[in-house]
This record gives structure tokens, sequence and C-alpha cells, in this order.
């Protein structure tokens, strides 16, 4: 019964989760001549029955790829009313999950995903250029970047304070492009080799 409602609540136009659909007094939005209805009692019934967590996005996820032959993202599961920052706890994030189902194409796989906290401006600054320079996907020789990163960083002095204290930097406002990009040392590092290591 539950994957015949979800199922049609997944044709809506504007597709809702079961659970959603079960916490909610409104009628679902469904498409012409469908219908669902459930006493409340039911309801509450079946909604104490749904997974929660990690297994319940794991499922709608599975559901999804079955369904259509291509994977959802997180942001649609997110829209679906599911938490995909719940796979964390089993996975380590949406990406490894992702790539665990094996629907994480090869090209998805280049692109660096750090979950540490960002406590410098560097990785941003470096994505700011690629993105602006169209070479997200392709990205550009290492001088040119670091160069880049170099002039917008100084057009902000709080970007610039990011720069104060990094040993390979002894002038931080017009360092030598050798010195921008030797950034080597675990403990400091330049915006160029901060993203790339």
């Amino acid at each position: 019964m539950l994957d015949h409602i979800r199922r049609l609540l997944s044709l809506a136009p504007n597709a809702t989760s079961l659970r959603a659909y079960l916490e909610s007094e409104a009628p679902p939005e469904l498409p012409p001549d469908c219908s669902v209805d459930l006493e409340l009692e039911a309801k509450e019934m079946l909604l104490a029955f749904l997974p929660r967590g990690a297994l319940e996005i794991e499922r709608v996820y599975r559901e999804l790829v079955a369904s259509r032959g291509d994977r959802p993202t997180a942001g649609e599961l997110h829209r679906m009313g599911y938490h995909p920052s719940s796979l964390r706890k089993v996975h380590g994030s949406w990406f490894r999950f992702v790539k665990h189902e094996g629907h994480l194409g090869a090209e998805e796989q280049r692109v660096p995903r750090d979950p540490t906290p960002m406590t410098k401006s560097f990785r941003m600054v470096v994505l700011e250029i690629l993105v602006e320079a169209h070479a997200l996907s392709t990205g550009m020789p290492v001088a040119e970047l670091a160069l880049r990163c170099h002039a917008f960083i100084k057009r902000s002095p709080e970007l610039l304070r990011d720069l104060e204290g990094v040993a390979e930097l002894a002038d931080p406002e017009g360092p030598s492009p050798a010195a921008w990009t030797a950034g080597q040392s675990q403990r400091n590092s330049t915006p160029v080799t901060d993203f790339w290591t």
C-alpha cells in the first residue's frame, strides 16, 4: 500500500515525500483524476512505521533511481523533505553515499570534496577565480591562478588579513609568484596550495 501511495505522490507536479503527505492535513497535489484518501488514524499508524534518518533517505534515493533511471540530487531530496546531511553518520558525506551506490561519474569523482571547515578564505578565492574565468572544470596554469588569486585578495582588506602570519610570504602585499605557490608546509599555506592539497 505504501509503495502505491509513494508512487502516486512522485507523479505529482510538485512531488512530495510520503512522510510529508502523512504529516500534512492538506490534500496532496496529484495528477488529474488521481486521489488518495486516508483516515487520520491510518496516517498516524503508517507514519509510525516509516524509517527515519539515513535509512529513509537511502530507500527514497534508490526508489527514485529505479523509477526514473537517474539519480536525484541532494537539493531535490531536500525539497522533498528529506535531509541528505543525515547520511554523514553512516557514509561520511552525500558524495560518498552516491559513489557507494555507483552513481558518481568519473568527472564528478575528480572534483575535490573536502568537508574540513574553512578557517581562511583561500579555497573560496580559488573557486571564485576559476568560476570567473570559466575554468572550474578545465582548470588553469598554477602560475596564472596564483597571480589572479593574489590580485583578488589585494582588493579586499578582509581577505588580505588571511595572509598575515603565512611564513612563506615575507611581504603579503607583494610576494613573488614562486613564494605565492610554494606554501607546502602543513601549518602555513597560500590560496593555491591550500585548495589543491
